[in-house]
C-alpha cells in the first residue's frame, strides 16, 4: 500500500492517512492515533464557510466526537468540497493520498465520498488559520506602503523551491526506493492566492508585522489557499517565516504527451512564454516560472509580465474591438489578455533611479541583493532551455539562503559585542 496510507474496508473510494505509523508522529492529530478526518461528517461540527473557487467551497468544520473519552478534546479542519465523481477519484484527492509527506506541503488526513451531501465528495486537509500569503503581501503594501525584508524573501523562495523539487524528482522524500520510482507531479497554479471570495475577518496575527503597524480589522482572504501561512516565526524581519504549497485541484501526474490544460483553467498572467493561450501546455518548468512570479511580485507588485491593459489597448488600435465568443465572461477575457501580454521579468536589485517606469508600482521596489536576485532570475529565464529545472534551483537557492543566514547571525553577534563594549 503506498506511502503508509490505510484504505478502509468498506467499498467506497474513502481513505484515511494512518497516524499510527512512527513516521507520521509529528503530524498533527486530535489525541493519541485519531485522525480528525476519521468518520467524517458525523463526529464532526460545521463552523463556516471560508472560501469558493471554481472546484467547489471550502469550510472550517471542528472534529468534536460524542465519545465520553474525548469530551475535552476537538480539532479545526478544513474541508474542501466538490462536485462528486462517481467512481473516480479526484486527481487532487489522488495526488495527496499517494504524495509522501513533505513539510513544504499541505497536509491532507483524507478524503470522504458523497459526504456532506450525496452530490459532494470532500478533501480534509489540515487547517492554517494564518491565511495566505497574500494576505501579508497585501498588509506589507497597505500598511505605510511597507516592504518585504530580504530574509523573508530567501525564506519564501527556498521553501518554494523545495515543495517543487519534491513535486517534480521527489527531492527530499525520505523513502529512497519511493524516489527511484518517482511520478512527477505538476502543480501548474502556482501562486499567492486563490480565485477565492474576499471576506471580512477580525484578524490580527501573533506578532507585530515586520515594519508595520498591525490592524485590528483586515480584509483577506482565509481559505484553502495555493501558498499556506504555517508560521510567521520569532524574528522581526520574518526571515524564520513558514508557508506550505497547497491547493492541487489543477494539479496532475506529468505526462509529455498529454500537456495541455483545458479551457478556462488556470492563472494565466503567471503562465510562463512557452504557454501560450493556444497551446496550453503546462509543464515543469511553469512551475518553476510560477516560483519566480511569487518573488517578483511580491517585491515589485505585479508579476514578470507587461499591464495587460497595455496589450488590449494596442490590440485595439490596431485591430479594432475584439470578436470573442458570445460565451465568454470578462473573468475569461481579462484571462486572455494576460495570456496574450509579453513576459518581461523586472531585475530586483536595481536602485530606485534605475527602475522602469510602471502604472502597477505603487512605490519604488526595494534594493534586493544580487545573488537573491540572481536566483529570481534563474526561475525566470525566458529562454525554456536556459531556466533552472526544480532541483537545480533547490540547490543554488539552499546554498545561498544558507550563506545569507551566516551572514546576518554573523552581523548580529557583532552589533551585539559591539554593544556590549559600550561602543
Amino acid at each position: 500500500m503506498p506511502f503508509g496510507l490505510h484504505l478502509r474496508s468498506k467499498p467506497t473510494l474513502d481513505w484515511a492517512r494512518d497516524l499510527t505509523d512512527s513516521s507520521t508522529a509529528h503530524i498533527p492529530r486530535v489525541v493519541g492515533d485519531i485522525n480528525p478526518a476519521s468518520n467524517f461528517p458525523h463526529s464532526h461540527v460545521r463552523n463556516e464557510q471560508i472560501g469558493v473557487g471554481s472546484e467547489g467551497k471550502v469550510e472550517q468544520w471542528t472534529w468534536a466526537s460524542p465519545d465520553p473519552r474525548w469530551i475535552h478534546h476537538s480539532f479545526v479542519v478544513a474541508v474542501k468540497m466538490i462536485k462528486n465523481r462517481g467512481k473516480k477519484l479526484p486527481a487532487e484527492a489522488e495526488i495527496l493520498k499517494n504524495l509522501p509527506l513533505h513539510d513544504k506541503i499541505v497536509l491532507c488526513y483524507g478524503f470522504v465520498q458523497k459526504q456532506p451531501q450525496p452530490d459532494t465528495d470532500s478533501i480534509i486537509l489540515q487547517y492554517y488559520p494564518l491565511g495566505d500569503l497574500w494576505s501579508y503581501k497585501e498588509q506589507l503594501w497597505r500598511e505605510d506602503q511597507a516592504v518585504a525584508s530580504e530574509g523573508l524573501m530567501w525564506s519564501i523562495l527556498s521553501q518554494l523551491a523545495s515543495a517543487v523539487a519534491f513535486l517534480h524528482e521527489g527531492v527530499g522524500v525520505a523513502d529512497p526506493k519511493a524516489a527511484d520510482f518517482w511520478r512527477p507531479v505538476v502543480h501548474r497554479d502556482i501562486k499567492r492566492r486563490s480565485r477565492l471570495h474576499r471576506e471580512r475577518a477580525s484578524w490580527r496575527p501573533s506578532v507585530p508585522l515586520p515594519y508595520s503597524r498591525t490592524p485590528a480589522n483586515m480584509c483577506h482572504l482565509i481559505a484553502v489557499q495555493n501558498i499556506f501561512v504555517a508560521d510567521i516565526g520569532k524574528k522581526d524581519n520574518w526571515s524564520d517565516f513558514k508557508v506550505k504549497l497547497g491547493d492541487f485541484g489543477l494539479s496532475a501526474y506529468y505526462d509529455a504527451k498529454n500537456k495541455k490544460m483545458a479551457e478556462n483553467t488556470g492563472t494565466t498572467i503567471l503562465w510562463p512564454p512557452e504557454q501560450t493561450w493556444e497551446g496550453r501546455e503546462a509543464t515543469p518548468a511553469g512551475d518553476v516560472w510560477a516560483v519566480g512570479c511569487v518573488i517578483h511580485e511580491l517585491a515589485h507588485g505585479f508579476p514578470p509580465v507587461e499591464d495587460p491593459n497595455i496589450t488590449e489597448s494596442a490590440w485595439r488600435k490596431e485591430k479594432g474591438v475584439p470578436q470573442f465568443p458570445r460565451n465568454w465572461t470578462e473573468d475569461v477575457k481579462k484571462s486572455f489578455w494576460a495570456a496574450k501580454s509579453p513576459r518581461k521579468a523586472i531585475p530586483i536589485n536595481l536602485v530606485s533611479f534605475k527602475q522602469a517606469d510602471d502604472a502597477r508600482r505603487k512605490r519604488p521596489t526595494p534594493k534586493f541583493s544580487d545573488v537573491l536576485n540572481e536566483c529570481m532570475m534563474l526561475a525566470l529565464r525566458m529562454n525554456l532551455e536556459e531556466r533552472a529545472t526544480a532541483g537545480v534551483l533547490k540547490r543554488m537557492v539552499e546554498e545561498e539562503h544558507k550563506a545569507f543566514l551566516f551572514d546576518d547571525l554573523r552581523q548580529y553577534s557583532t552589533a551585539m559585542q559591539t554593544e556590549r563594549s559600550g561602543w
